[in-house]
């Protein structure tokens, strides 16, 4: 793993709040799109993740700098329904960068809907709650105690997935120190 990354986010990690609750850091984020990528929400969540489909372009940012520690807890925090691989993002300053991107695993296709994620829409009526529930749970996946008595089969889709909790960095590291 390289000390230092790009990462190209087009969800949720878009907001400093949420990538400050998982890396504990924010970054320098470029403007660009990944072309020949589509964003989708989860089935039962409030987040989207990334498919190939000719044609698609997603918009996001390309964060710079990530470091060692901060990308491990990238993830950690995405769990097994992503896989990162890189990706070329052309960026609004006309360069084509190469980017880690969290896109959806092989096998996740059922977790998917063709709903495409409005990055508006979820900071006006999810972030907040988003926000309290990694907090609380370290996840961004919905509890199925949450989820109980909704209409859908979210809570076994988030079973399915077995996401994996963050790491919260202990207090006493040293700001930008990895491993």
């Amino acid at each position: 793993m390289p000390p230092e990354a790009c990462v190209f986010c087009y969800g949720t990690l878009l907001f400093g709040e949420v990538m400050r609750l998982v890396t504990g850091r924010e970054f320098e984020g470029l403007p660009g799109s990944a072309l020949g990528w589509a964003c989708y929400r989860v089935r039962g969540e409030v987040f989207p993740a990334l498919v190939a489909e000719p044609g698609a372009r997603t918009r996001g940012l390309v964060f710079r700098r990530v470091d060692a520690r901060s990308l491990a807890a990238l993830d950690a925090f995405e769990g097994p329904l992503y896989q990162r691989r890189a990706l070329a993002i052309r960026c609004d300053d006309g360069a084509t960068r190469a980017a880690e991107a969290f896109v959806l695993a092989p096998g996740g296709e059922r977790a998917l809907t063709r709903e495409a994620w409005d990055r508006g829409d979820f900071e006006r009526r999810e972030l907040r709650a988003y926000c309290a529930r990694i907090a609380a749970s370290g996840t961004p996946y919905a509890s199925r105690s949450q989820e109980a008595g909704s209409a859908g089969s979210s809570g076994a889709v988030a079973e399915e997935l077995h996401p994996v909790p963050i790491r919260v960095e202990d207090e006493g590291d040293p700001p930008g120190a990895s491993g």
